[in-house]
C-alpha cells in the first residue's frame, strides 16, 4: 500500500471518528431521556417531589422561554452565567498560561513561584466565597473573580508540564539554531505544548462551570445557580431541574465544540482507535 494511500485512509477515519462519536452520544441522551420519561410520566414510579415528570420540565422550560422569572428569562439567565463564565476563564488563560510557561521554563521562577501557587491551589474554589463576598460584595466582580480561581490551577498545571516535558532534542535543535531562552519559550515551547493547554483548557471549563453556578447560588440576582436556589425556595423541583439541564446542555456543547475546533491542530496526535 502507498504511502498516500495510508494517508488518505488516516484523513477518512478521522473525519468519521467526530460524527460516529457524536451520534453514540446523542444515543445515550435520548436513551436516558425516554427511560424519565416511561418510568415518571407513563408509569409514575418517580415520585414527582423526587424528580419531576419530563413533560412537566419540558413545559416549565418553555415557559421560561417567553416569561421571565425573577426578572430574566431563561436566556437572560443564561446569558449572565455565561458573561461571568466567559470572563473568569478568559482570565484563567491570560494569566495563567504565561505564568505556567515561565514557571516550567525558567528554574528561577519555579522555585520561587511553585511554593506558593501549590499551597494555595490546594484551597477549594468555594472556600474563597466568604472572603471574595467581604472583599468585593455581591456582583460580577465576585462572580469572575471565583471563577478564575477555579479555572486557574488546571492552566497553570497543563502549561508548566507541557514546558517541562518537551522533548530536549527540539530544544537543542532551536538552540544550536541560535534562538535564546525566551525565543526557544515562544516559537518551539508553546506550539509544542499544544495538546497540554487544550486539555487545562477543558479542565478549566469545567472547573469554571461549577464555579459559577455556586456563586450565583450564594451571591447573584441572575443567572443559572439562582435559578435553581429560587426553586428550592419555592418548591418547584421543575424549575431546579430546568436549571440543572441547562447546565448540562452548555457544559456538553462547549466541550464539544473545543473538540472540534481543535481536533484539526492536534491530528498528528490523533491516535484514537477504540471501537
Amino acid at each position: 500500500m502507498s504511502t498516500d494511500t495510508i494517508a488518505m485512509a488516516e484523513v477518512t477515519a478521522h473525519k468519521r471518528t467526530v460524527p460516529t462519536a457524536l451520534t453514540r452520544g446523542a444515543v445515550a441522551i435520548v436513551a436516558l431521556l425516554a427511560a424519565w420519561f416511561v418510568f415518571g410520566d407513563l408509569l409514575g414510579l418517580i415520585p414527582a417531589r423526587t424528580l419531576p415528570p419530563l413533560t412537566e420540565v419540558v413545559s416549565t422550560a418553555g415557559r421560561l422561554v417567553v416569561e421571565p422569572y425573577a426578572g430574566q428569562t431563561l436566556f437572560g439567565h443564561l446569558g449572565m452565567s455565561l458573561t461571568r463564565w466567559g470572563l473568569g476563564i478568559l482570565m484563567a488563560v491570560v494569566i495563567g498560561v504565561p505564568l505556567g510557561l515561565i514557571m516550567g521554563w525558567f528554574r528561577v521562577a519555579d522555585a520561587v513561584v511553585s511554593p506558593l501557587f501549590n499551597a494555595l491551589r490546594s484551597i477549594p474554589p468555594l472556600a474563597w466565597i466568604p472572603l471574595a463576598i467581604l472583599w468585593m460584595g455581591t456582583g460580577l466582580v465576585t462572580e469572575v473573580t471565583l471563577v478564575f480561581i477555579a479555572a486557574f490551577p488546571p492552566m497553570v498545571i497543563n502549561a508548566y508540564h507541557g514546558a517541562r516535558g518537551i522533548d530536549s532534542q527540539i530544544v537543542w535543535a532551536a538552540r544550536t539554531s541560535g534562538a535564546g531562552a525566551t525565543r526557544q519559550l515562544v516559537q518551539v515551547v508553546v506550539p509544542t505544548e499544544l495538546p497540554q493547554l487544550i486539555s487545562g483548557l477543558r479542565v478549566a471549563l469545567g472547573n469554571g462551570l461549577m464555579a459559577v453556578i455556586a456563586a450565583e447560588l450564594v451571591s447573584a440576582d441572575s443567572g443559572l445557580g439562582f435559578l435553581i436556589i429560587r426553586g428550592q425556595q419555592d418548591f418547584q423541583p421543575d424549575l431546579i431541574v430546568v436549571g440543572m439541564l441547562t447546565i448540562a446542555v452548555i457544559g456538553l456543547i462547549a466541550d464539544t465544540v473545543l473538540i472540534l475546533i481543535t481536533r484539526p491542530l492536534l491530528r498528528w496526535r490523533n491516535t484514537d482507535d477504540r471501537h
